[in-house]
């Protein structure tokens, strides 16, 4: 299948190739022209372009990360609670995000500082179909629900998981939070 992404760098790449170096190649010594044009910044803005799409393409907002495998638990638990009031697709600038909207509440005892943990959308038999790890980093209070909008990921279109929850119906989910560490506000931490 062909990258739709990539259709772009592949025209100026050819245009590139096919025009602007042979007319290098001839030692005209000039810059090079193509109907009066001036292509000389052509091959630069192309490399800044590609340079810039890898880092968008590597880049991860630091709030959201791929879960770490380990030997911890997989199980979820009842410290956090958490609801998906809302979920989206978007495309900006040749990317695809999945955003949402979640209410979190603390079950802990204490008041949190941050709470590092994996949020997991199942399918309605309880098997989860979609992980992705979340830190928290906004203080919670024990037993106060806290909303935060725009919680999302890049979508990735041939992941299984991804377009799952991407067509999936919100009823037709169950969402559960693993937690696996707290700072606490008055500075100490617990990891599960």
């Amino acid at each position: 299948m062909f990258n739709l992404k990539a259709l772009p760098v592949v025209i100026l790449t050819l245009l590139l190739g096919a025009v602007v170096l042979p007319m290098t190649a001839k030692g005209s010594g000039s810059q090079p022209r193509l109907a009066g044009i001036d292509l000389s910044g052509v091959r630069q803005t192309l490399e800044n372009h590609e340079a810039r799409l890898a880092a968008l393409e590597t880049s991860r907002s630091p709030s959201v990360v791929a879960p770490e495998p380990g030997p911890k638990s997989a199980e979820p638990d009842e410290r956090v609670t958490v609801r998906v009031l809302r979920k989206r697709h978007s495309e900006a600038q040749f990317q695809e995000f999945l955003t949402w909207d979640v209410t979190y509440e603390s079950r802990l005892k204490k008041p949190t500082r941050a709470i590092k943990g994996t949020l997991q959308v199942c399918d309605l038999f309880g098997e989860a179909k979609f992980l992705v790890g979340v830190t928290i980093d906004e203080p919670l209070q024990p037993s106060v629900p806290h909303t935060s909008e725009g919680i999302g990921i890049e979508y990735n279109q041939f992941r299984d998981d991804h377009k799952w929850f991407r067509f999936v119906d919100l009823e037709d989910t169950t969402v559960k939070f693993r937690v696996d560490s707290v700072i606490y506000q008055d500075g100490t931490r617990e990891d599960f």
